[in-house]
């Protein structure tokens, strides 16, 4: 039995319901499965989900950011506003001189991939591909490969783990820091891994909720009526949340890989 058929059946038993459950649909869209149409068992929803986040942001960025415009408008002008202020407020605030300009593409890179991975999770029979640990992770592990690559070409293989100690520290106690600050090194990244799969799990988790209590009611108006307002509410605020999670992850990957390549700042 697979994981998602597994937590159906649960989520089922607590609504108190069998078959056609409605909670079914949020099931799919935080766990993985297998697609039936897909031709091969590798393609699962999430890695089609991911797969059509990338093909989007070729379709739609590309012809319009290679466009020359004097004056951007419509979707041009929030992609520049977003854009400008990624490169401005995150990326150069943490990254200095000619640093800035060359890692600026992989930022906003992961920036508008998250993005778009946690906006199409939210369509309707869609999935939630950064709710999966496994995803995230490998985002992660992508933020911790920049972090070790750049700071070790920046400072020096040597200089680099020996700078993870600050200066100063008696010599008997250096070994012991030492150890504690690569595992704060692997600890930051871990959390980038939980911080996105969970705040994007959170979410449909409450809609979970919403929806069991209305059918744990039996459809009783007094528990319909809030339970809708309340899905509605939560539904507007995963948006928010969407645009805020992509912001976070960028935001602190920036600052991980500055203090790799700016160690004194």
């Amino acid at each position: 039995m697979s994981l998602s058929n597994l937590s159906y059946l649960m989520m089922a038993r607590v609504a108190g319901g069998e078959g056609d459950n409605p909670l079914n649909h949020l099931v799919d869209h935080i766990l993985d499965h297998e697609l039936s149409w897909a031709p091969h068992p590798f393609l699962t929803k999430h890695r089609f989900i991911i797969m059509l986040a990338a093909v989007l942001l070729i379709v739609v960025l590309v012809p319009i950011c290679s466009r020359k415009v004097s004056v951007p408008r419509g979707l041009r002008n929030i992609i520049e506003a977003m854009v400008q202020y990624m490169r401005t407020s995150v990326i150069g605030e943490y990254i200095h001189g000619k640093d800035a300009a060359r890692f600026t593409p992989y930022f906003l890179t992961v920036f508008f991939f998250v993005l778009a991975m946690n906006l199409v999770g939210l369509v309707p029979m869609s999935a939630t591909a950064t709710a999966n640990v496994a995803v995230t992770l490998t985002l992660a592990l992508c933020t911790f490969a920049m972090v070790l690559v750049s700071g070790m070409a920046a400072q020096g293989v040597g200089k680099f783990w020996i700078n993870l100690v600050p200066s100063g520290v008696p010599g008997w106690l250096w070994p012991m820091l030492f150890v504690i600050e690569v595992i704060g090194l692997v600890s930051k990244h871990f959390a980038l891994t939980v911080r996105l799969a969970a705040n994007m799990t959170a979410g449909h988790l409450i809609l979970g909720a919403l929806i069991a209590l209305i059918v744990v009611s039996k459809n009783a108006i007094y528990v319909i009526i809030p339970s809708i307002a309340g899905g509605i509410f939560i539904g507007c605020l995963e948006i928010f949340v969407a645009f805020l999670q992509a912001y976070i992850f960028t935001f602190l990957s920036a600052v991980f890989v500055g203090a790799a390549l700016h160690p004194d700042h």
